[in-house]
């Protein structure tokens, strides 16, 4: 039972994400809220801006899902991220690579518009990779190379 509500909470959140970028203000001063975009940190790959802020979801201390945003974060991304009982942090810090068996990307549509990465562990309930392409976002397992990046996948 506590998978079902798992997964039931794991599309929600999805979905959710996704439909933030849709309703996002073009006002956000950045991870640092200086004024200015965060311009450290290392990009997921691709044509991608540097990571803005994170919402790492972990339960029992094992990491389920963690969300990158870049080019933007979305108005409500912090308080749906700490709704579900996430931690939602600014900055340029990536979301961990350890255990992870993919990510799915919402790209942004255009420069300076909100674009997320949802990264997958061991452990995520449900199935990741098939609400990812139902929603029309980019699934890329764990060591293969992202879309557009030009990296080799891992051997």
């Amino acid at each position: 039972m506590r998978n079902l509500h798992l997964s039931i909470l794991s599309a929600i959140a999805l979905a959710g994400f996704g439909l933030l970028a849709l309703g996002s203000s073009n006002d956000n001063k950045g991870a640092s809220g200086s004024g200015g975009p965060a311009s450290t940190g290392a990009s997921a790959g691709g044509d991608r801006g540097a990571v803005l802020a994170t919402c790492d979801n972990k339960f029992s201390g094992k990491h389920l899902e963690c969300t990158e945003n870049y080019g933007m974060v979305p108005t409500m991304a912090e308080d749906l991220c700490k709704k579900d009982g996430a931690v939602f942090a600014k900055g340029a810090t990536p979301c961990s690579k350890d255990g992870l068996t993919g990510t799915c990307e919402y790209k942004a549509k255009n420069p300076g518009e909100p674009g997320e990465i949802h990264y997958y562990y061991a452990g995520s309930v449900g199935d990741p990779k098939g609400s990812c392409e139902a929603l029309g976002a980019v699934w890329t397992a764990a060591g293969a190379a992202p879309a557009g990046s030009g990296a080799p996948a891992k051997k």
